[in-house]
């Protein structure tokens, strides 16, 4: 019975300490005026909250409307309870010192506007449909400043210099300790956080091509959690397996190159954002005509074949014109030759 109550107690510790640092994502997600430039760093927050929450709903210790819960669903619960309390309240100070940080950019004099009026002055990191995902999966939309003195403009430049930075660092040990809290703290059924995960986006509106979007910012950027990227990368593959094209009829005349199969460099290296699987393209009919190159797919890195084949026709081309003026030079030598002996004799 000691042991039930301790592991209660443990459990009931654990929901406290998770609910103030939701809390601590919901104050950093609210309509703010950052800059465009933080777009991206936004959607690495908003993403770590949608982690955070996916875990904390696997492992029993809330449901989807952060009801508390009264289970621990890992191994050794009892054992483990204490240090992720701990991992817990280290996010809840970084993200305490996060908004700090974030707050030092709210110094605006001028009236706010919501996002759709545009920025002059706003720096274009990302494009609206990335900000419009961002709106989406923070609740609020974002607002920025309709006008903006030169005083203040310098004063977000200096912020720019120094805050941003001290936001990546923060949100960066946040992704690790999160990263730490999905390895050391598993949920018995993992499967189910990813459920988890992409329901919670599906209840928040994003449709299947923003969460492409998300999908392909979070793989690019190693930064982002580890869940998160995992979620990304099942997107990014079945969306490759169920993207599908037909071709009727292709017809090619001469010298024509047509490219099908991806080309990787041997020295290109992958950015995780690239296609995976295998597309259903079907090809019915291609025809082509004498010296047709037909190479259908994308290019990674490097001289495609069809710019290597361009060189060798441009080599050939050149060698050719050379080979063709060579016996002019010649014979145009041997005129000056025989003249220079006809000026020889008249002398003589």
């Amino acid at each position: 019975m000691a042991e039930v109550a301790a592991t209660a107690i443990g459990i009931a510790g654990l929901v406290s300490v998770l609910q103030n640092l939701l809390q601590c994502y919901k104050v950093f997600a609210k309509g703010r005026d950052f800059p465009r430039d933080l777009t991206t760093l936004m959607l690495q927050a908003a993403l770590i909250d949608n982690s955070t929450r996916s875990w904390a709903e696997a492992v029993g210790l809330i449901d989807r409307s952060e009801t508390p819960g009264n289970s621990f669903l890992i191994k050794n619960p009892k054992e483990n309870a204490v240090l992720a309390i701990a991992t817990l309240k280290h996010m809840e100070q970084l993200m305490i010192d996060a908004n700090k940080t974030l707050d030092e950019y709210n110094f605006s004099e001028e009236p706010l506007a919501p996002e759709e009026v545009g920025s002059s002055l706003a720096k274009e990191e990302a494009s609206d449909n990335k900000r419009k995902v961002l709106q989406k999966l923070s609740r609020v939309a974002s607002r920025i400043s309709l006008q903006e003195s030169p005083n203040m403009a310098r004063k977000r430049m200096a912020w720019s210099l120094g805050g941003k930075e001290s936001l990546e660092k923060k949100l960066g040990a946040v992704t690790k300790l999160l990263d730490h809290l999905n390895t050391d703290f598993k949920p018995i059924n993992p499967d189910i956080q990813m459920r988890i995960y992409r329901s919670s986006l599906e209840g928040l509106g994003i449709e299947q091509e923003e969460m492409v979007l998300i999908a392909r910012v979070a793989v690019a950027q190693v930064e982002f959690d580890q869940v998160s990227r995992k979620f990304a990368a099942s997107v990014i593959d079945r969306q490759a397996t169920t993207t599908s094209n037909t071709f009727d009829r292709i017809k090619l005349t001469n010298q024509a190159m047509l490219n099908r199969g991806d080309f990787v460099d041997s020295g290109y290296v992958s950015t995780g954002g690239e296609p995976r699987g295998s597309s259903k393209n079907v090809f019915k009919v291609i025809e082509g005509g004498d010296q047709t190159m037909i190479i259908i797919g994308n290019q990674y890195g490097g001289k495609s074949p069809m710019e290597i084949a361009q060189e060798r026709m441009r080599a050939a081309m050149e060698l050719s014109a050379m080979n063709t003026a060579r016996p002019q030079t010649e014979k145009a030598g041997s005129k000056v030759e025989v003249s220079e002996l006809e000026s020889l004799r008249s002398q003589l």
